[in-house]
């Protein structure tokens, strides 16, 4: 492999003056993104609709009759937290990208959605290993909130002294090793530590 750059369908590694940078953007889903879509007009006009009934907009016009309102008050808070989950699932899905960046004396790992984010840093002398392996706890059916790349069954586990974190999660397990492999190599060289060869589980190319 050419260690200043490589190339995968699910992820792209390139030389910069820092180190080796891998970015993996979340994988285009039409479909699902039309349906997010969908469901944050209706989680729109709902807003909007509860906000002229607390204005009294309705009672005004003599759509309902007047007096408190207590109901849509309550229930305003929940459709708005709900809304945010949708919204935050739609900009993923367009613009969500986990990257690594591997430096001389750590492992930088970053998810973003169009530049703005969150970074963790782990230090080399915090870090255990790093390693492909088959999603846990995946929610058929449920990934509201959940920062998914695709929606297979592979992840990344990033092993530290105190923590266990997951990137990559909805890779498929081809991509998952590919993607450790590129990070181990570039660890091993970069950290000055010796590599073992791993042997990938029968089934995963």
């Amino acid at each position: 492999m050419n260690r200043n750059e490589s190339w995968n369908p699910a992820f792209r590694a390139t030389r910069e003056a820092e180190g080796l940078r891998i970015r993996v953007p979340v994988k285009a889903d039409r479909l699902r993104s039309s349906l997010t879509f969908a469901w944050l007009l209706i989680w729109a006009a709902v807003e909007v609709l509860i906000v002229l009934l607390l204005r009294g907009r309705f009672t005004s016009m003599g759509a309902i009759p007047g007096g408190p309102v207590p109901l849509a008050a309550v229930i305003l808070p929940f459709v708005t937290i709900a809304g945010g989950v949708i919204l935050w699932n739609w900009m993923w899905g367009l613009g969500g990208m986990e990257s690594f960046l591997v430096e001389r004396n750590a492992l930088l790992a970053r998810w973003d959605i169009w530049g703005f984010g969150y970074s963790r840093r782990f230090g080399r002398s915090e870090l255990r290993s790093v390693k492909a392996g088959r999603l846990k706890n995946r929610r058929r059916g449920s990934p509201w909130g959940r920062m998914l790349i695709g929606r297979d069954e592979g992840e990344i586990t990033i092993v530290c002294a105190t923590q266990i974190h997951q990137y990559g999660k909805g890779l498929t397990e081809a991509e998952a090793w590919d993607l450790g492999e590129v990070l181990e190599e570039e660890m091993a060289v970069r950290f000055h530590l010796p590599r073992f060869p791993r042997f990938r589980p029968s089934g995963i190319p």
